[in-house]
Protein backbone atom coordinates (compact mmCIF):
# COMPACT_ATOMS: atom_id res chain seq x y z
CA UNK A 1 0.00 0.00 0.00
CA UNK A 2 1.17 3.86 -0.45
CA UNK A 3 0.82 6.04 2.20
CA UNK A 4 -1.92 7.89 0.33
CA UNK A 5 -4.43 5.11 0.64
CA UNK A 6 -3.73 4.66 3.97
CA UNK A 7 -7.29 5.78 6.28
CA UNK A 8 -6.25 9.00 8.18
CA UNK A 9 -5.63 7.86 11.78
CA UNK A 10 -8.50 7.24 14.22
CA UNK A 11 -8.98 5.18 17.25
CA UNK A 12 -8.28 1.58 16.51
CA UNK A 13 -10.23 -1.55 17.21
CA UNK A 14 -9.48 -5.66 17.30
CA UNK A 15 -8.40 -6.92 14.01
CA UNK A 16 -7.95 -3.38 12.78
CA UNK A 17 -4.36 -2.98 10.97
CA UNK A 18 -2.17 0.03 12.83
CA UNK A 19 1.10 1.53 11.24
CA UNK A 20 4.05 2.96 13.03
CA UNK A 21 6.12 5.42 11.57
CA UNK A 22 8.65 4.86 14.30
CA UNK A 23 8.87 1.44 16.06
CA UNK A 24 10.46 2.82 19.05
CA UNK A 25 6.67 3.96 19.87
CA UNK A 26 6.16 0.25 20.84
CA UNK A 27 6.65 -1.63 23.97
CA UNK A 28 6.14 -4.45 26.72
CA UNK A 29 2.59 -5.39 27.48
CA UNK A 30 4.24 -3.90 31.15
CA UNK A 31 5.80 -0.93 29.60
CA UNK A 32 9.51 -2.19 29.27
CA UNK A 33 11.43 -2.29 26.25
CA UNK A 34 10.50 -5.06 24.17
CA UNK A 35 12.71 -8.24 23.84
CA UNK A 36 14.95 -9.03 21.79
CA UNK A 37 12.50 -11.96 20.01
CA UNK A 38 9.76 -9.11 19.67
CA UNK A 39 12.05 -6.68 18.70
CA UNK A 40 13.23 -9.15 15.88
CA UNK A 41 9.97 -9.85 14.66
CA UNK A 42 8.96 -6.13 14.21
CA UNK A 43 12.20 -5.57 12.32
CA UNK A 44 10.93 -8.76 10.10
CA UNK A 45 7.49 -7.17 9.85
CA UNK A 46 8.51 -3.40 8.61
CA UNK A 47 10.28 -4.85 5.30
CA UNK A 48 12.43 -2.40 3.60
CA UNK A 49 11.20 0.23 6.08
CA UNK A 50 13.63 0.95 8.13
CA UNK A 51 12.10 2.35 10.95
CA UNK A 52 7.78 1.47 10.67
CA UNK A 53 5.91 -1.39 10.94
CA UNK A 54 2.77 -2.71 10.95
CA UNK A 55 1.05 -4.12 13.85
CA UNK A 56 -2.62 -6.10 14.47
CA UNK A 57 -4.90 -3.95 17.44
CA UNK A 58 -5.60 -6.76 19.68
CA UNK A 59 -8.25 -7.20 22.56
CA UNK A 60 -7.44 -6.14 25.68
CA UNK A 61 -6.63 -3.07 27.98
CA UNK A 62 -3.58 -0.79 27.82
CA UNK A 63 -2.04 1.96 29.70
CA UNK A 64 -3.21 5.42 29.51
CA UNK A 65 -2.78 7.04 26.39
CA UNK A 66 -1.80 2.83 24.67
CA UNK A 67 -3.30 1.01 22.79
CA UNK A 68 -2.82 -3.30 23.06
CA UNK A 69 -1.28 -4.47 19.64
CA UNK A 70 0.19 -7.58 18.36
CA UNK A 71 3.69 -7.89 16.58
CA UNK A 72 3.66 -10.72 13.94
CA UNK A 73 7.31 -12.59 12.98
CA UNK A 74 8.32 -14.59 10.38
CA UNK A 75 6.71 -17.59 11.99
CA UNK A 76 3.39 -18.45 13.49
CA UNK A 77 5.49 -19.21 17.12
CA UNK A 78 6.69 -15.56 16.59
CA UNK A 79 3.75 -13.51 18.21
CA UNK A 80 3.99 -11.29 20.60
CA UNK A 81 1.38 -9.08 22.56
CA UNK A 82 2.94 -5.30 23.27
CA UNK A 83 1.44 -1.97 23.66
CA UNK A 84 1.94 1.18 21.66
CA UNK A 85 1.68 5.19 22.00
CA UNK A 86 -1.97 6.50 20.92
CA UNK A 87 0.57 9.00 19.33
CA UNK A 88 2.55 6.69 17.46
CA UNK A 89 -0.21 5.36 15.29
CA UNK A 90 0.38 7.01 11.53
CA UNK A 91 -2.57 5.65 10.09
CA UNK A 92 -5.39 2.61 10.80
CA UNK A 93 -6.51 0.03 8.15
CA UNK A 94 -9.81 -2.03 8.95
CA UNK A 95 -10.80 -5.48 7.97
CA UNK A 96 -13.21 -3.51 5.06
CA UNK A 97 -10.25 -1.42 4.17
CA UNK A 98 -7.52 -3.94 3.40
CA UNK A 99 -7.39 -3.44 -0.12
CA UNK A 100 -8.26 -6.84 -2.38
CA UNK A 101 -5.90 -8.09 -5.13
CA UNK A 102 -7.11 -6.68 -8.31
CA UNK A 103 -7.16 -10.18 -9.87
CA UNK A 104 -6.93 -14.08 -8.00
CA UNK A 105 -3.75 -14.89 -7.10
CA UNK A 106 -2.07 -17.84 -9.04
CA UNK A 107 -4.05 -21.44 -8.31
CA UNK A 108 -1.61 -23.41 -6.26
CA UNK A 109 -0.25 -20.71 -4.11
CA UNK A 110 -2.57 -21.21 -0.78
CA UNK A 111 -6.07 -21.82 -0.66
CA UNK A 112 -6.34 -19.23 1.02
CA UNK A 113 -6.32 -16.43 -1.63
CA UNK A 114 -8.95 -18.87 -3.61
CA UNK A 115 -10.96 -18.77 -0.68
CA UNK A 116 -11.23 -14.78 -0.34
CA UNK A 117 -11.52 -14.65 -4.10
CA UNK A 118 -14.77 -17.08 -4.05
CA UNK A 119 -16.01 -14.49 -1.35
CA UNK A 120 -15.64 -11.40 -3.27
CA UNK A 121 -17.07 -12.81 -6.28
CA UNK A 122 -20.02 -13.59 -4.74
CA UNK A 123 -19.88 -9.90 -2.29
CA UNK A 124 -22.93 -9.14 -3.93
CA UNK A 125 -24.65 -11.46 -2.10
CA UNK A 126 -24.02 -9.51 1.04
CA UNK A 127 -25.85 -6.27 0.46
CA UNK A 128 -24.19 -3.37 2.01
CA UNK A 129 -22.88 -5.18 4.91
CA UNK A 130 -19.09 -4.43 5.50
CA UNK A 131 -16.46 -6.86 5.31
CA UNK A 132 -13.09 -8.01 5.19
CA UNK A 133 -9.97 -10.48 5.76
CA UNK A 134 -7.88 -10.33 8.98
CA UNK A 135 -5.29 -12.45 9.92
CA UNK A 136 -2.78 -13.53 7.39
CA UNK A 137 -4.40 -12.42 4.21
CA UNK A 138 -5.38 -8.99 5.42
CA UNK A 139 -1.13 -8.49 6.55
CA UNK A 140 0.29 -9.67 3.73
CA UNK A 141 -1.86 -7.54 1.59
CA UNK A 142 -1.64 -4.27 3.60
CA UNK A 143 1.91 -4.93 4.83
CA UNK A 144 3.19 -6.61 1.18
CA UNK A 145 5.09 -9.61 4.13
CA UNK A 146 4.98 -13.29 2.94
CA UNK A 147 2.02 -14.55 5.81
CA UNK A 148 0.04 -16.63 3.72
CA UNK A 149 0.94 -19.93 3.93
CA UNK A 150 -0.66 -23.10 2.03
CA UNK A 151 -1.99 -23.74 5.75
CA UNK A 152 -3.54 -20.98 6.32
CA UNK A 153 -7.15 -20.07 6.76
CA UNK A 154 -9.00 -17.20 5.46
CA UNK A 155 -9.97 -15.19 8.60
CA UNK A 156 -12.89 -12.77 7.81
CA UNK A 157 -14.71 -9.72 9.89
CA UNK A 158 -18.14 -8.65 9.30
CA UNK A 159 -19.12 -5.58 10.74
CA UNK A 160 -22.97 -5.76 12.22
CA UNK A 161 -23.83 -3.37 14.57
CA UNK A 162 -27.81 -4.41 14.67
CA UNK A 163 -28.29 -8.38 14.46
CA UNK A 164 -27.86 -10.65 11.34
CA UNK A 165 -30.84 -11.53 9.91
CA UNK A 166 -31.22 -15.30 9.97
CA UNK A 167 -30.91 -15.37 5.61
CA UNK A 168 -27.84 -13.73 5.96
CA UNK A 169 -26.36 -15.58 8.45
CA UNK A 170 -27.11 -18.80 6.53
CA UNK A 171 -25.52 -17.36 2.99
CA UNK A 172 -22.24 -16.48 5.01
CA UNK A 173 -21.80 -19.73 6.17
CA UNK A 174 -22.99 -20.96 2.80
CA UNK A 175 -19.95 -19.11 1.52
CA UNK A 176 -17.69 -20.34 4.16
CA UNK A 177 -18.81 -24.26 3.76
CA UNK A 178 -18.12 -23.83 -0.14
CA UNK A 179 -14.63 -22.33 -0.03
CA UNK A 180 -11.53 -24.20 -0.72
CA UNK A 181 -9.98 -23.77 2.68
CA UNK A 182 -11.58 -23.12 5.95
CA UNK A 183 -12.87 -19.79 6.61
CA UNK A 184 -13.52 -18.11 10.21
CA UNK A 185 -15.87 -15.30 10.16
CA UNK A 186 -15.69 -13.04 13.13
CA UNK A 187 -18.73 -10.95 13.62
CA UNK A 188 -18.22 -7.35 15.56
CA UNK A 189 -21.24 -5.63 17.64
CA UNK A 190 -20.79 -2.44 19.65
CA UNK A 191 -20.29 -4.62 23.20
CA UNK A 192 -17.64 -7.03 21.43
CA UNK A 193 -16.89 -10.29 18.77
CA UNK A 194 -18.18 -13.54 18.73
CA UNK A 195 -17.78 -16.32 15.97
CA UNK A 196 -20.96 -16.61 13.69
CA UNK A 197 -20.54 -20.22 13.59
CA UNK A 198 -20.93 -20.66 16.94
CA UNK A 199 -23.77 -18.14 17.34
CA UNK A 200 -25.76 -20.58 14.31
CA UNK A 201 -25.20 -23.52 15.96
CA UNK A 202 -26.24 -21.82 19.65
CA UNK A 203 -29.81 -20.72 17.95
CA UNK A 204 -30.31 -18.50 20.71
CA UNK A 205 -28.67 -20.12 23.71
CA UNK A 206 -24.97 -18.74 25.37
CA UNK A 207 -22.01 -17.95 22.93
CA UNK A 208 -18.65 -16.50 23.88
CA UNK A 209 -17.84 -13.05 23.23
CA UNK A 210 -14.90 -11.35 22.95
CA UNK A 211 -14.38 -7.78 24.92
CA UNK A 212 -12.04 -5.73 25.80
CA UNK A 213 -12.09 -7.14 29.35
CA UNK A 214 -12.17 -10.74 28.49
CA UNK A 215 -14.61 -13.53 27.09
CA UNK A 216 -18.33 -13.16 28.34
CA UNK A 217 -20.70 -15.76 28.18
CA UNK A 218 -23.67 -14.13 26.49
CA UNK A 219 -27.04 -14.54 24.58
CA UNK A 220 -27.07 -11.71 23.40
CA UNK A 221 -23.68 -10.50 21.87
CA UNK A 222 -25.28 -6.72 20.44
CA UNK A 223 -25.98 -6.13 24.10
CA UNK A 224 -23.36 -8.29 26.11
CA UNK A 225 -25.70 -9.04 28.90
CA UNK A 226 -24.85 -11.56 30.94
Amino acid sequence: MTEDAFRPARTPRAHDLVYLPDRSALSAVDGSALSADAADAAAWSGGDDPVGVWVVVRRGRAGPGEVPVGIRGPARSARFAAAVLRSGIGCVVEPWGVPLPPEARPGGIAPAWDGLESFRAQAATLGARRWGPSGSVAFELVSGRPTVSRASDLDLVVDAPAPLPTAEVEELLRLADAAPCHVDIQVITPAGGFALREWATARGGRIALRTEDGVRSTVDPWAGDP
